[in-house]
């Protein structure tokens, strides 16, 4: 496999970081080092990262999905400012536009799906500085209105596409009304995540089930 992603890159880069520091195992940091330099060298282009790279054809994407962006690890890199100008342009109407390719954005559909809004307005907050106002409009809307935020939602009629909810979605809720100093509704989305059952490995995402705990976590830390 000689194909690199970007958003699992970004992931590992800060994870062997970490757990260089922890276990006292330089290696780890020098993996970490290795990761940061083929991405600066082949995956991006004019200063933007894309979806992912191919070490052996040099082959790259022409897309950047938004919910990618990983601005702590891209820091500790050192991408150039260039890299986070998609992110810092991206307006909502209520949703993110989710892909950016050829200095345009790109919707991924129809429905929009929830945990990738979540993931680019954290980012979005985090590179600058500051609420999308029309998608926190939206959120607000949704509490007051029917007291959830659902997992997918008709990017046109501004709907929900069904009345399912997400373990996943309440976490990066919760995450995203930190960041913003939301402490009210950091408290809703908080109630909502431990009102949500993981206990069943056999019916439980790992993906809801890491979010949870990870969040559950760091608010008893």
């Amino acid at each position: 496999m000689t194909t690199n992603a970007f958003i699992d890159d970004m992931r590992l880069y800060s994870a062997l970081r970490l757990a260089s520091k922890q276990f006292h195992f330089p290696d780890y940091d020098k993996f970490a080092s290795q990761i940061a330099s083929n991405w600066k060298k082949y995956g991006v282009t004019d200063g933007v990262p894309v979806d992912f790279f191919d070490f052996k054809t040099k082959e790259k994407a022409k897309t950047l999905h938004l919910s990618y962006y990983n601005s702590s690890a891209m820091r500790e890199i050192g991408f150039s400012e260039a890299a986070y100008e998609p992110l810092k342009k991206v307006q909502a109407t209520p949703f993110f536009d989710e892909i950016f390719q050829d200095g345009t954005y790109q919707t991924t559909g129809n429905e929009v799906n929830m945990i990738d809004q979540m993931l680019i307005a954290i980012e979005y907050k985090r590179v600058t500085h500051k609420k999308e106002p029309h998608f926190d409009a939206f959120l607000q809307g949704e509490w007051a209105k029917n007291n959830r935020i659902y997992a997918r939602y008709n990017r046109d009629t501004k709907t929900a596409t069904n009345n399912v909810e997400s373990t996943a979605v309440y976490a990066l809720l919760a995450l995203y009304y930190e960041e913003t100093g939301q402490k009210k509704n950091y408290q809703k989305a908080i109630d909502k995540l431990q009102m949500m059952d993981t206990s069943n490995a056999l019916t439980t995402h790992f993906f809801d089930y890491m979010h949870k705990e990870l969040v559950l976590i760091k608010k008893g830390s």
